[in-house]
């Protein structure tokens, strides 16, 4: 990424665009297929670090299934997922699905911890609920 601009991928070719961040907020055009592009506004940089603990499951006896929610991540079962190598978060009525860079989907269906991870989440992590991508 170069300093002053936005890279997105383009939903309908899947074609790499750059733009001028000062375009952000704002609809453009796909180079390659003329397809409407949204260019969001970026959010907040996300922790380098996990930071501090906000929410720790102490349902499960085994710390395997235990589930620590920090500022800057989550920690499922001792492995760490800081929020900036979280690609996506999706939501179903029974479970959550953490997918990020490089590491095995996490999957949580305790329901007080899932709100954790989805509030700890959201300024740094889309979370997206599987019945609307199904509709779209």
């Amino acid at each position: 990424m170069v300093p002053g601009t936005i890279d997105l991928v383009c939903q309908a070719c899947g074609h790499l665009v750059r733009l001028n961040s000062k375009r952000a907020g704002t609809y453009s055009s796909c180079p390659a297929c003329d397809a409407n592009i949204w260019i969001p506004r970026p959010g907040p940089e996300a922790p380098a670090a996990l930071g501090q603990l906000l929410f720790q499951s102490r349902r499960f006896p085994f710390f395997w299934q235990r589930v620590r929610v920090f500022e800057g991540g989550l920690e499922l079962g001792g492995e760490s997922v800081l929020w900036r190598e979280v690609l996506a978060i999706e939501r179903t009525s029974r479970s959550l699905r953490v997918f990020a860079r490089g590491r095995r989907t996490l999957v949580v269906s305790v329901t007080h911890t899932i709100e954790a991870i989805v509030a700890a989440s959201s300024q740094y992590v889309t979370t997206r609920k599987v019945e609307e991508l199904a509709v779209a």
